[in-house]
């Protein structure tokens, strides 16, 4: 049968991961809801089960995609009192039990409140957890002991709500937890800090699975290797199904900067062994710099957007109300536009969309700084971009890059100063094509454009692992890449309608083009440095621009029946001023006597086809001032 999921109570779910030591219950409901009591499903119309086109990857989903759930049409609204309530299950002549289980609990509005109750009799229900704000997928351990008569134990959860999303629960396994049980979760250690702020505190984040509390662990750490730190940490008071940290009292203190990777263990629990030690070791990476051979931070902006988002329009406008009025060699900017709300962004790429991923991004708007805050562009402020440029970095990035307009083509130098030594592979390199203003995937949401719009990764978007690095010793790297055949304006950001970079490209004006590269971590997501390219395209008969035309423009842009041309001549002169489509071709053009001062040159739309065409003054056949025009019917 297909797996069911109960958005407002249970999910139907497929088999267990892992079972834990001495399982006594499992349901995965993969045979159904035998024994299982549900009542009062919403009141909410329809009650009953309908298709919800909403996915979660941590649970298997129908053939098509979907999830089968409770709610109406394309959405999971529940509203009233609902509870699913177990059978009894055998206990085994267990006394101590956990009850493990998976949840997503979603409210939205109003009032709203996840239970979950136990019972020994089935009668009598006692509450065990409440869950009354959101909860993203987890998995939940709660110690049911107590609620154990005769040998058997229920269990149920509740739902009341004027009109929430959802609670899925699914997974759900009980067992008689071993005495000594812990599951180490991470390290923690600064990821990034000056050698100036030596030693650090090194910590262990644990979970207890075991049914006795920690009062005492031993515990040990290396670091690169090297002589191990051993010690007992007592007076802690961790609870059975409860988590807790366990600090090292003897700090790290290395010797001199550089890149470092700690691992550290449990040993023993209480002055016993731990029953399963194949989840007691975690470890993490540490970078020492020497604040003397910082480098300027350039703060690393990347905004998830789209057209099609209305909530993007406040994001971006504050946004750029910041960045704006900063130098714009301060700091480094990137949009992905995206594939949602609605059929999305036409400018949505895959490469876009895998960052959304890197991140585990799924709502937009979204921003990160340097790979740490994440938020609403809506919520930018001054005092975080400055508090992002006080960053030390250790790196300097800068390079050079030019345009080959007519061969579609962009070549790059980059230049990359480390601060210290680092291994090969400690991190990625990226580097992206952004065209810095669009137009033409105007969409729903108001804005008419686009800035640093992302174009293409190279060579994608996993970028590629850096080289070893040796302080103050600069590392070298220069590419080019090609866009591929002519310009089209994709309808809608869906897989079906994107731009394919083998045959295809969404530049409007190649000239707009310019290069970023950043270095970023792959375990933590941090931006170690960012840096822009500097352009350094041939000026060539663009020269003549400055002397002869100035400020030229079009008008309205996109057009739709008509579009005007308005410059300023610095001289008379006889000019040709021509429209030009993607393929090169000439569609309209007026030949005129141009007098000093400003010239207007009015085209008609009505019988161009929809996309990006170039506007070309010459003059006795030189190029003298580009810009472009949509044509959006």
């Amino acid at each position: 049968m297909k797996r069911k999921l109960l958005f407002t109570l249970l999910g139907l779910a497929g088999s267990v991961a892992s079972l834990e030591a001495q399982t006594i219950v499992t349901e995965d409901f993969t045979g159904g809801m035998d024994g299982w009591v549900v009542e009062n499903l919403s009141t909410t119309s329809p009650v009953e089960w309908t298709w919800a086109e909403i996915g979660f990857e941590e649970f298997t989903t129908g053939a098509d995609g979907s999830i089968y759930c409770l709610g109406h049409n394309s959405q999971a609204q529940h509203e009233g009192n609902s509870t699913i309530t177990s059978p009894a299950f055998a206990m085994n002549g267990a006394t101590n039990a956990t009850l493990k289980f998976e949840h997503i609990f979603s409210p939205y509005q109003g009032t709203f409140e996840g239970t979950l109750y136990a019972s020994g009799d089935g009668v009598t229900w006692e509450v065990v957890k409440l869950y009354d704000a959101e909860v993203a997928y987890a998995v939940e351990r709660v110690d049911v002991s107590q609620y154990i008569e005769n040998d058997q134990l229920y269990i149920r959860f509740g739902l009341v709500s004027e009109y929430s999303n959802y609670w899925i629960v699914d997974d759900i396994e009980i067992y008689q937890p071993n005495a000594y049980d812990v599951d180490v979760t991470s390290l923690d250690l600064p990821a990034f800090e000056s050698i100036q702020n030596a030693p650090y505190t090194v910590s262990l984040n644990v979970l207890n699975k075991g049914s006795e509390a920690i009062t005492s662990a031993e515990i040990t750490y290396v670091a690169n290797g090297g002589t191990p730190v051993q010690e007992t940490v007592s007076g802690l008071n961790i609870a059975s199904t409860a988590t807790g940290t366990i600090s090292f009292t003897t700090d790290f203190a290395p010797a001199s900067p550089g890149f470092y990777d700690l691992e550290a263990e449990v040993l023993s629990l209480n002055g016993n062994d731990d029953s399963d030690a194949s989840n007691n070791t975690a470890s993490a990476s540490m970078i020492v710099y020497d604040a003397d051979n910082a480098a300027p931070r350039k703060p690393f902006f990347e905004i998830f957007t789209s057209s099609t988002c209305a909530p993007c329009t406040p994001g971006n406008i504050q946004y750029h109300s910041i960045v704006n009025s900063k130098p714009e060699d301060e700091y480094v900017s990137i949009k992905y536009q995206q594939d949602f709300p609605g059929t999305g962004d036409p400018y949505c790429t895959g490469e876009g969309l895998s960052r959304r991923s890197f991140y585990a991004i799924n709502s937009i708007p979204r921003m990160e700084i340097d790979g740490g805050w994440d938020g609403n562009a809506a919520s930018f402020t001054n005092t975080l971009y400055n508090q992002a440029k006080a960053v030390p970095a250790i790196f300097d990035i800068s390079g050079a890059f030019t345009i080959d307009a007519a061969n579609q083509t962009v070549s790059y130098d980059l230049s990359v100063v480390p601060g210290l030594d680092l291994p090969a592979g400690f991190a990625t390199l990226y580097i992206a094509i952004v065209e810095k203003e669009t137009t033409a995937n105007k969409k729903t949401n108001g804005e008419s454009k686009f800035e640093s719009v992302m174009k293409k990764m190279i060579p994608g978007s996993n970028g590629e692992a850096t080289p070893a690095f040796t302080l103050g010793q600069e590392v070298t790297m220069s590419g080019t890449y090609v866009f591929q055949g002519n310009y089209r304006l994709p309808s809608n950001g869906q897989a079906a309608n994107r731009i394919d970079n083998s045959s295809e490209h969404s530049v409007e004006e190649f000239e707009d083009l310019h290069v970023i590269a950043w270095i970023q971590s792959s375990d933590d997501l941090q931006v170690f440095q960012a840096g822009n390219l500097e352009n350094e395209t041939a000026v060539g008969v663009f020269e003549l621009e400055k002397a002869n035309v100035e400020s030229l423009t079009v008008y309205p842009n996109p057009a739709d029946e008509a579009f005007t041309a308005s410059f300023e001549m610095a001289t008379n002169a006889n000019v040709d001023v021509k429209v030009i489509n993607t393929a090169g071709q000439v569609v309209d053009a007026r030949s005129i006597t141009a007098k000093a001062g400003k010239v207007m040159v009015e085209f008609g739309a009505s019988n161009l086809p929809s996309g990006v065409y170039q506007i070309q003054v010459e003059e006795n056949g030189n190029v003298i001032a580009t810009s472009k025009a949509v044509v959006a019917h």
